[in-house]
């Protein structure tokens, strides 16, 4: 389930300025984090390996595109347990599943540097469209996407009954995200 939400968040990378032109996202200055409840207390990790490409017109948001990927066996909650239950098949099914999606279909602007990010997020091979904010910041060297995106845990099949027979586990997946990406040397604008 946090991998989920991890690679929610990693998806969430595909909406940085990338003028038409390759951006590569800095996975060392960038974090994709996840909250989760579990019995009524707030549970957070980090996804630790992800990747893709952005595609960025700022004259034509709405034709912005990304493909990311998130491997779902590197969610770290600081729980080995717990890491390890979620990448059984009732959870992130990391076996046969290895990358969970996010796929940019274009970005509609919402005023300064806020637009909404719409695509299909894929999880586990199910696939939904999501909606959710982002900030962008372009100084034309760096990218630097914030914001954060909430799904249920059951659009993907993220559930496990015995689990929660035992031990309470909310439906809100919230997967937060600060990306930062360089454009690419001999991209200049």
């Amino acid at each position: 389930m946090t991998r989920v939400i991890a690679l929610a968040t990693a998806l969430l990378l595909a909406v940085l300025p990338v003028d038409a032109r390759a951006w590569q996202i800095d996975t060392a200055r960038s974090v994709i984090s996840f909250v989760y409840e579990e019995d009524g207390k707030a549970k957070r990790g980090v996804f630790r390996r992800f990747g893709g490409t952005l595609d960025y017109d700022a004259e034509n948001a709405k034709r912005s595109t990304a493909a990311l990927t998130v491997s779902t066996a590197s969610l770290a909650l600081g729980d080995i347990l717990r890491e390890g239950v979620l990448e059984t098949p009732e959870w992130l099914d990391s076996t046969s599943h290895p990358k969970a999606r996010f796929t940019l279909g274009g970005l509609e602007p919402r005023g300064g540097e806020g637009y909404d990010a719409m695509g299909t997020l894929e999880i586990k091979g199910i696939q939904h469209p999501v909606r959710f904010p982002v900030t962008l910041h372009d100084d034309g060297r760096e990218a630097r996407a914030t914001g954060d995106i909430a799904f249920s845990r059951r659009d993907f099949r993220l559930r496990d009954p015995l689990l929660e027979s035992i031990i309470s586990i909310g439906e809100t997946v919230r997967i937060n995200f600060d990306i930062v990406a360089l454009r690419e040397s001999g991209d200049v604008r």
